[in-house]
């Protein structure tokens, strides 16, 4: 009997760092293509905790019909108003609930999900950034906090270390930097910068 619970064990710890794994993963290769808003603590612990947290629900509740009925009552008078600012980001939420409620039911459907889902991050993150106008701007990212938008001849160096950029692109021999930040002096702060180096640049600066 001891053996079958640390066994059982066992499996449960595996698929747990499998989830840690996979979702650390799927964190690097999101970043690659430039949507730095994965980069923040807040959305690394939830990229990483999502999928562990509904594995642990999805392993309770699968085979009590009971504790079933209860979460779904529970759910139902918890209201989420967390704002969801993309299609992206609301697609990267879903993909990292099912990674738990797969690994719940069968661990290799979230090897495969999880596998190839980074596949197909990394492959258009490639196709990005080697191919210029291949996915053109569909729709503003950070527009609940100040935002600044800059458009230079050249590449602006060490810009893209910037820990408050989140969209980067190249096109057309232009280079696209967009800035959000909660705080506005930061984002004039790089403008003076700017103004003070040898780089022609223009700028559109939204304060909310």
């Amino acid at each position: 009997m001891e053996t079958i619970f640390l066994s059982t064990i066992t499996n449960k710890l595996l698929i747990v760092f499998l989830l840690i794994v996979i979702s650390i993963s799927i964190r690097y290769a999101i970043s690659l293509s430039g949507e730095n808003w994965v980069k923040t603590f807040s959305q690394t612990f939830t990229i990483i905790s999502l999928p562990i947290i509904t594995y642990g629900i999805t392993s309770v509740i699968s085979n009590n019909i009971a504790l079933s009925l209860g979460l779904v009552g529970a759910l139902s008078i918890v209201r989420f108003r967390h704002p969801v600012r993309s299609a992206m980001e609301l697609t990267v939420y879903f993909l990292l609930i099912s990674l738990g409620i797969t690994a719940s039911a069968n661990y290799k459907w979230t090897i495969l999900l999880g596998l190839s889902s980074i596949f197909l991050l990394v492959v258009l993150s490639l196709i990005k950034k080697y191919r210029n106008n291949a996915f053109p701007i569909s729709f503003q990212e950070g527009n609940e906090n100040n935002t600044l938008e800059i458009i230079a001849d050249i590449e602006i160096k060490n810009m893209e270390n910037n820990k408050n950029l989140i969209y980067f692109q190249k096109s057309n021999e232009k280079y696209l930097y967009r800035f959000s930040s909660d705080k506005k002096d930061l984002l004039i702060n790089i403008i003076k910068d700017l103004e003070n180096s040898n780089v022609r640049f223009e700028h559109t600066l939204h304060l909310s």
